[in-house]
């Protein structure tokens, strides 16, 4: 018997996401992080509406390694990679602002300290080549927003995908 999965996202492009699409759910206690809660992001346009906001972009000249127990895609630093790589530290700023804006709380911005050091950090994917490649597409999923208790910060709960691997 063969069995055949296949798994879909609805994702939103980089440059057409639209932080008015983003509603902020109710605290929940967070089971990830001790000693914080967590707020559940929804998705919503005219549409549909999703658990979490997946956003799709494309990096050229990635270099993909093992780093531990992740994975690690080391990006060059090019003009049209630097495009896309604003437009994600700006959409993440969008969100927590927004939030920022119901809550008197300290940004920590962690997708940016990753991009900002020039890589992506992933889990383990038996599928996924290593090695350089000259386009992969990235699926970014945030979740939420979590929110620690004693420091007051709050930041956002996010993974990197990839989802070609074929270059």
């Amino acid at each position: 018997m063969i069995i055949i999965l296949c798994i879909m996202f609805l994702s939103v492009h980089h440059k057409e996401f639209n932080p008015h699409n983003i509603i902020i759910s109710s605290k929940t206690k967070n089971n990830v992080m001790a000693g914080s809660d967590f707020h559940r992001l929804i998705f919503s346009d005219e549409y549909c509406s999703t658990n979490g906001i997946f956003i799709n972009f494309s990096l050229n000249n990635i270099t993909i390694e093992k780093y531990f127990n992740k994975i690690k895609c080391n990006f060059e630093s090019n003009s049209n990679n630097n495009i896309i790589i604003s437009n994600i530290k700006a959409i993440e700023k969008m969100i927590l602002n927004k939030f920022k804006n119901l809550q008197h709380l300290n940004l920590s911005c962690r997708i940016q300290e990753q991009l900002q050091n020039g890589f992506i950090k992933l889990y383990g994917d038996d599928a996924i080549r290593y090695g350089r490649h000259s386009n992969i597409n990235f699926l970014l999923k945030i979740s939420g927003i979590w929110v620690t208790n004693d420091t007051n910060e709050f930041g956002l709960t996010f993974r990197f995908f990839i989802f070609n691997n074929q270059h």
